[in-house]
């Protein structure tokens, strides 16, 4: 007699307990899947792409994309948001820049996606002579 036909012949109600439980706990949990799951757009330095994702807030979900958030980089919204599902999270990974003015070189750290964009963020003035390496 195969294992199948002995369970088609058990009257059991532990049994049957133990069956529905079984269902309702995979019932569950494949409803919590579809309620958990999230296709948000990752716009990172201005390339966008789309995302599916369980995880709620934006950290987490930065970080199973593979990227890790410095103090500089910029992210919108905030590192510990939570996230609902269509929202576009952003991160603008900071660059450090070395700068020479007036014969004096510094370093800054800039989250602008281009030059033109780097310089209005520093504030030089119009007349000053630019040249990028």
């Amino acid at each position: 007699m195969s294992p199948f036909t002995k369970i088609n012949r058990v009257k059991s109600p532990v049994f049957y307990s133990v069956v529905a439980a079984v269902f309702v706990t995979l019932g569950a949990g494949g409803a919590t899947a579809v309620v958990q799951h999230k296709d948000v757009v990752l716009d990172v330095d201005g390339e966008q792409r789309a995302f599916g994702t369980m995880n709620s807030n934006v950290g987490d979900i930065l970080a199973a994309a593979g990227y890790t958030v410095d103090e500089n980089d910029v992210v919108a919204p905030a590192v510990d948001s939570s996230v609902s599902d269509g929202d576009t999270i952003v991160l603008r990974q900071a660059r450090e820049v070395r700068l020479t003015v007036d014969g004096e070189e510094r370093s800054v750290w800039t989250t602008a996606l281009t030059v033109d964009e780097a310089l209005d963020q520093f504030r030089l003035s119009d007349d000053a002579y630019v040249s990028a390496s």
